[in-house]
């Protein structure tokens, strides 16, 4: 049987989770989590890991000018999907004002996360 040791993000314990997985590298048995939500953690971390992404895109003023506007996905989604998120983020450019909580792009690659403005311009 297999293990994996992972630290746990999710509150400020910082647990030192260990995860016994099976041979076909599911998990069967999560120990060192001080709370229920360490084992939650730790199963998602090895089946799909997910995480908020933060990035830019161009930002077109009202003058022309070009700035960057900071975004960040709505809410946490497959990290597997993190390398085509950024290389679509660079070809995205949004026209001012953008008020924060804009959403920049609706259901992103069918995750059903949008990017949204992490503030006002």
């Amino acid at each position: 049987m297999d293990t994996k040791k992972l630290v746990c993000t999710v509150c400020p314990n910082s647990c030192s989770v260990t995860v016994e997985l099976n041979e076909s590298g599911e998990p069967v048995r999560v120990t060192g989590n001080r709370c229920p939500r360490g084992e939650a953690f730790a199963r998602q971390e090895i089946t799909c890991p997910v995480r908020v992404i933060a990035s830019t895109v161009l930002l077109r003023g009202e003058d022309g000018q070009e700035a960057l506007l900071p975004v960040r996905s709505s809410a946490a989604f497959a990290l597997s999907k993190h390398a085509q998120t950024m290389e679509l983020l660079r070809h995205i450019t949004v026209r001012a004002p953008v008020k924060m909580g804009d959403v920049v792009i609706h259901n992103l690659l069918d995750t059903g996360v949008d990017v949204i403005a992490s503030c006002n311009s």
